[in-house]
């Protein structure tokens, strides 16, 4: 997997999975999730794979809605 496609994985990502009231959104968020953490896990010798992830829970989880979503990293 390259950190394009990782990012394309994270930008699909319904973060906010979890506060559905659809259990078939919820299951989809949840497996998504689990894919998300597997492939971070398989690409753990490459730090930009979780500066991406941290990066995008850092926006998806921003209170305040002042953090920036992060861009496509470059080739």
């Amino acid at each position: 997997m390259t950190i394009q496609e990782f990012y394309k994985l994270l930008n699909s990502h319904d973060w906010k999975y979890h506060f559905s009231d659809d259990h078939g959104q919820w299951q989809r968020g949840r497996e998504q999730r689990a894919q998300i953490l597997q492939d971070l896990e398989n690409n753990k010798d490459n730090p930009e794979f979780e500066v991406l992830f941290k990066a995008f829970s850092s926006w998806a989880y921003d209170p305040h809605g002042d953090v920036s979503k992060p861009n496509m990293p470059e080739i």
